[in-house]
């Protein structure tokens, strides 16, 4: 009996180890994400619309500093903003009841998920000649808001307070979207 008894424990352990999610070499997570080493990595966050307007997916976005809550976004009004937030990975809703704080919005349509970090794709309003030029946000220039253009070190000769948000993996004209970049803000 003692040794159907020490067996049967043996295999329960045995079994919860299995299914423990016990990491093996190459199947670890990376920075609490889960997946490969081998898949891309990326972090999200969620964020709040505290404006009238809508803003697309693909568009990198700013922190609100009028909100000055750190949840709310909106869209570039200068090229070269410090406050860059990450690339929206779906469309932000517009607020539905102006003037709501972050806190009275809770649970309404106006939050999306932002990319802070990882491979990811953005709309651009400059032309981008090189692969590996780093990525800013750009002021709207009469096309759509929330286009990202490469970062000019004129506005600022350090990239922490001049808004570089990453790089761009390829290149591509101005007015492209789909464009793949770097997120390199978390």
């Amino acid at each position: 009996m003692n040794k159907k008894l020490f067996l049967f424990i043996a295999v329960l352990l045995m079994g919860g180890l299995a299914f423990s999610g016990l990491a093996f070499a190459g199947s670890t997570e990376i920075f609490g994400q889960g997946g490969y080493p081998s898949e891309p990595h990326k972090i999200y966050r969620l964020v709040h619309n505290p404006n009238a307007t809508a803003i697309s997916a693909e568009s990198i976005v700013i922190w609100d500093l009028t909100a000055d809550n750190g949840v709310s976004v909106t869209t570039a009004t200068v090229s070269g903003d410090s406050a860059v937030a990450g690339i929206l990975a779906e469309t932000l809703p517009a607020q539905a009841t102006a003037a709501n704080t972050a806190a009275q919005d809770i649970g309404k349509a106006n939050w999306a998920l932002m990319q802070t970090y990882g491979l990811a794709q953005v709309y651009v309003d400059i032309a981008v000649g090189l692969e590996g030029s780093a990525m800013g946000a750009s002021a709207p220039t009469g096309g759509r808001v929330g286009e990202a253009s490469p970062y000019a070190e004129m506005y600022n000769p350090h990239p922490r307070y001049s808004g570089m948000a990453g790089f761009f993996y390829d290149t591509a004209d101005a007015g492209d979207d789909d464009v793949e970049c770097f997120l390199t803000l978390d």
